[in-house]
């Protein structure tokens, strides 16, 4: 039952005839170029592609988007990078990449199925470029799939990927083959991409396969082949893939597909078996029919040869038909059959030739008038890892930074946008990205990027990424550059959230240069963390009055009254100077302040500190200091102020005397009354007994009670 199946049609060579390109996980049995009957995929949202095996298409993926990298430009794929802007960045690389994940749900019907999908990705989960997917799905024909593949580039190379899955499904075949067909295993595989951008897939698969739940019509020959087998096999794939629309076939215009597989099975399970295949596709414009018409040709090709005396098993053969396969076959339309059931054949090939023009019909925006336009509508079902690397060749950045962002590549989006300001420049969509990267390195290209080509929207840049950089260094790379004015609303709004030494020193010295000793004198009491002995320092040597009186200020909180004094007298602040000195609690400091106003003459200035440091100055030194001087008169003030204070101390002292001594008398009454016997009919303490009766003795029975000097008025 395994003679070979011939056929020769004119059939749409946009989907290989035994290609597994359905992203639902096809039979293991079936290569890359096998005609088995491809598996119904469970979800058209994951990604088509004919370029990689068909049991990761996530591998495109890797492939074409190159990791991104704060000080790596992301170029397309062979183009020369562009030489680093000097910017201060300090990150090392690799990067330590944020996790991120992905959930999507699904339902299709189309090609005789209808099925619903559960997708997962979950991306950078060890804080590089691997990725791990999953897929679970329920249909009509394919009644169960299950998938999960971890894939990572080694070492960082996008042209190098390594990727390890399980996979299980099970089909029903009823309606061709009178059975359901069961398959369970895992692969692992390495895909190369040359500098020519030829692919070279290496695989290793294992996997166990059931053909069961027979129908009771099932033939003679199926039945033979109902059983449990299992596989071990080595397989090479080769590609070179040139066509303009590679994984939408149906779009390809012009260029050529070759690709070439060898699979080997032998120790380790059931299935001994070497297979080739071959397939080749080539499209050419038809200029002289008009704008859009194009013709493809393609050829398959293989064969299947037992490397034991065993006959092939079902799994591992080639089934033609179907409409992803050959068209106007069904499924067991060709091949070697037994009663109605396909048996499926050793060796095949196909050709078939496509010709496609435009359709005349005039629908309402269509075509679309722009490229962004169609993305925007139809980025939900394209490939994106594809279309980003085509909007690259094309130049398209605007395109490339859509579906960036959609593919859920922020960092990559980011940096494209700042690479190729000039085309995709949008300060909105910069705001959205910047927030949302994993590199923070990225950030500080992005200010130092503003400051270059648009320094008016710093200060609503930094605001937005504020939480996600470090100040300081934000800080140190404008003022590096002697732009720290270009930023001033912004340190405004977060010298007194982050208190940071240098922060706060860099707002201060913009006050100062601005000249603005309001605001200067309203921030250095939000802040303490800032060196206040130098920013007094140089304060006092500032030309403005206002800037000096505030150093004279900073010195008095630093503690450093005598400075704070001198800075004062100098700018005969004497209001300043009584206010510190009263502020110091030193008597001594009080003292040499009321020796200077003394020997000056200022004797408005005296009488002022007699009042400033009223409760530091002694009176007996006033007296004297206000004889000898002959400032009596303007003392005076002082000295009435000392008569009403003693006089209000002394009557105070009166009545607080007075009432110890109430106080007193009232505890003397009451410690001379009497503690036992109050006599009469008073109320008596518990120790007491009641009158007439005692204790004991000759007339209670008892103790006589013991005599306290007091008779009781009864008898």
């Amino acid at each position: 039952m395994s003679a070979p199946a011939v056929s020769l049609e004119l059939d749409d060579p946009s989907v290989p005839a035994g290609s597994a390109v359905p992203t639902q996980p096809t039979s293991p049995s079936s290569s890359s170029l096998s005609t088995a009957e491809p598996a119904q995929n469970p979800s058209s949202t994951k990604p088509k592609t004919n370029r990689y095996t068909p049991f990761n298409p996530h591998r495109t993926e890797r492939t074409l988007t190159p990791p991104a990298r704060a000080d790596v430009p992301i170029e397309s794929e062979g183009a020369a990078p562009e030489p680093e802007p000097e910017t201060e960045t300090e990150g090392a690389f690799p990067p330590k990449l944020k996790t991120k994940y992905f959930l999507k749900s699904s339902t299709d019907v189309g090609n005789g199925e209808a099925s619903a999908s559960l997708q997962g990705r979950l991306l950078h989960f060890l804080g590089g470029l691997e990725t791990l997917q999953g897929s679970a799905s329920v249909g009509s024909r394919t009644k169960r799939a299950l998938d999960l593949n971890f894939t990572t580039p080694i070492q960082w190379n996008p042209n190098q990927i390594f990727t390890a899955g399980l996979f299980s499904f099970e089909r029903d075949n009823v309606k061709f083959s009178s059975a359901r067909e069961a398959v369970w295993g895992g692969r692992a595989s390495l895909l190369l991409v040359d500098q020519m951008g030829d692919q070279h897939d290496f695989v290793y698969e294992a996997a166990c396969r059931n053909i069961g739940k027979l129908v009771p019509g099932a033939s003679i020959g199926l039945r033979q082949q109902a059983r449990t087998t299992s596989k071990s096999s080595l397989s090479y794939t080769y590609t070179r893939d040139s066509r303009d629309s590679p994984l939408e076939p149906e779009y390809c215009t012009k260029g050529s597909l070759l690709r070439s597989n060898i699979e080997l099975a032998g120790p380790g399970g059931d299935a001994r078996f070497l297979k080739l295949g071959t397939e080749s596709v080539w499209s050419r414009r038809l200029g002289r029919l008009g704008d859009g018409w194009s013709t493809t040709m393609t050829a398959r090709a293989g064969l299947l040869r037992t490397t034991n005396a065993q006959p092939s098993h079902y799994p591992d053969r080639a089934h033609l038909g179907g409409p992803t396969s050959v068209r106007m076959f069904s499924h067991n339309g060709l091949g070697p059959k037994d009663g109605r059931d396909s048996l499926g054949g050793d060796a095949h090939w196909s050709t078939g030739v496509e010709l496609g023009g435009p359709v005349w019909k005039n629908k309402a925006g269509w075509p679309p008038k722009s490229l962004m336009e169609w993305l925007r509508t139809y980025w939900g079902r394209c490939s994106l890892p594809a279309v980003i690397k085509v909007t690259r060749e094309a130049h398209q950045w605007d395109a490339t930074i859509f579906c960036l962002m959609k593919d859920a590549e922020i960092d990559s989006a980011a940096l494209t946008m700042l690479e190729h300001a000039s085309d995709a420049f949008n300060h909105d969509i910069m705001l959205e990205i910047l927030p949302k990267i994993s590199n923070t390195e990225i950030l500080y290209r992005a200010a130092s990027f503003y400051l270059e080509q648009h320094p008016l929207l710093l200060n609503d840049l930094l605001a937005h990424i504020n939480q996600r950089v470090q100040t300081d260094r934000i800080v140190r790379l404008f003022r590096k550059s002697d732009n720290l004015p270009l930023i001033r609303s912004w340190l405004s709004s977060v010298y007194a959230e982050k208190d940071h030494p240098e922060v706060t020193d860099a707002y201060f010295s913009l006050l100062r240069e601005e000249e603005e000793p309001a605001l200067l004198r309203s921030a250095i009491t939000s802040v303490t963390n800032f060196d206040q002995m130098t920013l007094a320092s140089e304060l006092q040597r500032h030309p403005l009055l206002a800037f000096r009186r505030i150093s004279a200020e900073l010195y008095k909180r630093a503690g450093q009254h005598t400075k704070a004094i001198e800075v004062a007298k100098e700018d005969r602040l004497f209001r300043e100077v009584i206010e510190i000195a009263g502020d110091s609690n030193d008597v001594e400091i009080a003292h040499e302040v009321l020796d200077y106003f003394v020997k000056t003459g200022m004797k408005e200035q005296f009488t002022a500190l007699l009042y400033g440091c009223y409760h530091l100055l002694e009176e007996d030194v006033i007296i004297e200091t206000a004889w000898r001087s002959g400032l009596n008169d303007f003392a005076q003030p002082y000295f009435i102020q000392k008569a009403h204070d003693r006089r209000r101390f002394e009557r105070e002292t009166f009545e607080q005397l007075k009432k110890l001594a109430e106080r007193k008398a009232e505890v003397d009454e009451a410690n001379d009354a009497p503690i036992i016997g109050p006599g009469g009919m008073g109320p008596k303490m518990i120790t007491a007994a009641p009158t007439g009766f005692g204790y004991g003795g000759m007339n209670g029975g008892g103790m006589q009670p013991q005599a306290t000097g007091y008779m009781s008025g009864m008898f």
